[in-house]
């Protein structure tokens, strides 16, 4: 997995994020990984892309039982090599020691987990109370 923001939502910057996944990676490296691509459009104004990087990091290296408890970063490297893990360095993408993964919304601070909260809420039908104080900055 692996993730950008984007400073609009428009085709030219997507064009350009590919552009340059397809430069950082080369050609067959990038035609060997990106067969299929889906793009999701949500925002993430309050992130940085060195938070993206972080969450995409905590992801891929939390073990999975399907990959007999192996980290998709690891399964990655060991199928790609030296290449695979140069681009993964390149894209900000670093294995975390697996005592210290964490896929809690607190990874990037309280700010994004009441923001976590309050999306998680509005999902399930639940609104703020109107008489809630503000989040604090």
């Amino acid at each position: 997995m692996i993730a950008f923001l984007r400073e609009k939502k428009n085709t030219t910057t997507c064009t350009r994020l590919f552009n340059e996944l397809r430069k950082l990676a080369g050609p067959d490296l990038f035609q060997k990984l990106f067969f299929v691509i889906l793009t999701h459009g949500v925002s993430f104004d309050s992130l940085t892309q060195d938070d993206i990087n972080l969450v995409c990091s905590h992801v891929a290296s939390y073990t999975r039982g399907v990959l007999d408890n192996r980290t998709p970063c690891d399964v990655f490297v060991e199928k790609f090599g030296a290449d695979g893990k140069a681009f993964l360095d390149k894209l900000g993408i670093v294995r975390i020691p697996g005592n210290e993964v964490t896929l809690d919304p607190m990874l990037l601070g309280a700010k994004f987990r009441r923001r976590a909260d309050m999306v998680i809420l509005k999902k399930n039908g639940v609104s703020k109370p109107k008489n809630a104080a503000p989040d604090a900055e």
